[in-house]
This record gives structure tokens, C-alpha cells and sequence, in this order.
């Protein structure tokens, strides 16, 4: 599966440079980029998300079908303090996940907050959020988008859509939508490391290293546990100077 829809979709999302460089995680950040995006070069069409192989051994899926959820943590001690998490504040949450010792306890939490950031507070937005994910776990992307497009609307405040409607722009190949929504993701949660990692994603096939490792640098200081974070800052590291960051 391609880095991007793989990053994006969430079946499972800072501006560039300027976020990713000791911007106080509270305030909105500024616009992002500097440039428009039809000055963004547009890069090849990314390939389906599995080869024809895989796809037919896939279990069929139907727009009824939720996506899995993620899976409990196996730890005992984790499992406990997930409990005990799910009563804590989002803020609170993300001070554990700072001070987390282990991928896995840093996944649990992860999860947690994901979930947190689901939730719109809209009865009729987390509907119609609902429709959308079992749209997107059935490659029903035009419903899909219908649904996205209802919701950024009724709530353009809420930074899942917008990220959920990039993965579905990206799985259709629609580079300069996906990267608009993903970023419009990040400015209104500058700590939605899903967000950040499709975006880190992006500026990579835009050839801009720098500005992804400075992102994967970003999501470590939040979520210092971050496996995929972790290897990118290595492995761009050694691309832009011949040695780990």
C-alpha cells in the first residue's frame, strides 16, 4: 500500500517547515504553505491500495461493514490503565502519551484519542460519520465523499473530516484535494499525528525531506513512542546527511 493512502485513510492522518519548528501547540497555527496550490507540482497517480491478487483474497465488504476497531492492548498492566485513561480528559491524555515507556502503552493511548477525536459532539455529524467510515471500508468513495462533504459543512471545525476526506481524495488520486484537506486537518488539531504523518507524506513525494523529517520530529515530541515517526526521522536523516537523526 502507498505511504500516502496508507498514512491518510485511518484504516488503521505540520504545516510545512514553520509548524513543525517550536510552534506552541495551543493557538491555530497560520495558513499554510507559502505558496497556492496550483504552484504545487502534482505527482504521479498513486497505485491502488493493493495489487489485483490481494484484492480478490480480501474479505468482501459492503457499505454496511464498519471498519475493524482497533485491537486491546495484550499487556495487563496497559489494558488496566486504558481503563482508568478513558476517564481523563483528552489533555490528559496526551501528558500520558508524552511520558509513555512502550509502543504499546503509545498505541492504546493513541487509540484512545483517535476515538476522542471522532467524536464531534453532533448526534447528526457522528451519524453521518458513521455512514462515511463503512462508505470508505467499502471502497465507496464517491458516497464517501458525499457524506465528507455534509459533514465539513455542518461542522467545519472538526478536524476528523477533514482528514477522512483526505484519504478519500488520495485514494482517487486527487493529489492538491487531499493536500488541502490534510492541511486544513492540521490546522485545526496541530497535535492530530494521523494528519501530520499523511502530510509528512506528501512533502516527501514533493521532494521536500526537510520539511518531513521537521514533521516526524514534531510528532515525537508529542508522542515520543511513535514507531513510524521514529523510523522516518532516522531514515531521512541519513537521506539529507548521510547520518541517523
Amino acid at each position: 500500500m502507498p505511504r500516502i493512502a496508507a498514512a491518510v485513510l485511518l484504516t488503521g492522518v505540520a504545516a510545512p517547515l514553520a509548524l513543525a519548528q517550536g510552534m506552541d501547540l495551543q493557538p491555530i497555527p497560520a495558513p499554510l504553505p507559502d505558496k497556492p496550490l496550483e504552484a504545487v507540482p502534482t505527482p504521479p497517480p498513486v497505485p491502488p491500495a493493493l495489487p489485483p491478487k490481494d484484492q480478490e483474497a480480501a474479505p468482501k465488504t459492503t457499505p454496511d461493514t464498519p471498519p475493524p476497531s482497533p485491537a486491546p492492548p495484550t499487556n495487563p498492566a496497559i489494558a488496566k490503565r486504558l481503563a482508568q485513561w478513558r476517564g481523563l480528559p483528552t489533555e490528559q491524555l496526551f501528558v500520558a502519551l508524552k511520558a509513555a515507556t512502550s509502543e504499546e502503552e503509545g498505541v492504546a493511548l493513541e487509540n484512545e484519542i483517535k476515538a476522542r477525536w471522532l467524536n464531534s459532539g453532533s448526534d447528526t455529524v457522528d451519524l453521518l460519520m458513521s455512514r462515511a467510515l463503512k462508505a470508505i471500508a467499502a471502497n465507496q468513495h464517491p458516497l464517501a465523499l458525499d457524506l465528507l462533504d455534509m459533514i465539513v459543512m455542518l461542522r467545519p471545525d472538526y478536524a476528523e473530516a477533514w482528514t477522512r476526506r483526505a484519504g478519500v481524495h488520495l485514494a482517487r488520486n486527487d493529489f492538491a484535494k487531499g493536500l488541502a484537506d490534510i492541511k486544513r486537518a492540521v490546522m485545526l488539531e496541530p497535535r492530530h499525528f494521523t494528519a501530520m504523518t499523511g502530510l509528512a507524506n506528501m512533502m516527501e513525494m514533493l521532494d521536500d525531506k526537510a520539511g518531513a523529517l521537521a514533521i516526524h520530529r514534531r510528532i515525537l515530541e508529542f508522542h515520543p513512542t511513535n514507531a513510524n515517526s521514529k523510523r522516518e526521522v532516522e531514515q531521512l536523516g541519513l537521506a539529507l546527511d548521510g547520518r541517523p537523526s
